[in-house]
């Protein structure tokens, strides 16, 4: 199922370092993408680093407790303002 912002746009999200598989049944539900680099875990296995998304794709991008674990922190977050769309959110924990 598809969620979508009140003007009827598609609302897509990432989960990106998406984890534990408690936490990746989770967002499946949700019909979110989560990505990681444990195969396993996510639905797409890809470093945070080079996301392999087409640029303003997503209108949330969620990195939740990972962003201490990727090598650098400033080029996986540049990613992600790649891949999230103008006016997007990113909820960081």
């Amino acid at each position: 199922m598809r969620r979508h912002w009140q003007d009827g746009s598609a609302f897509m999200k990432l989960d990106v370092g998406c984890g534990f598989p408690g936490a990746a049944e989770d967002y499946r539900k949700r019909g979110d993408i989560g990505v990681d680099v444990k195969r396993g875990l996510a639905d797409v296995v890809a470093d945070a680093h080079h996301l392999p998304f087409r640029e303003g794709v997503f209108s949330k991008v969620g990195i939740h407790t990972s962003l201490d674990h990727f090598y650098d922190p400033f080029q996986a977050l540049c990613e992600v303002k790649r891949v999230l769309c103008q006016h997007g959110l990113l909820p960081l924990s």
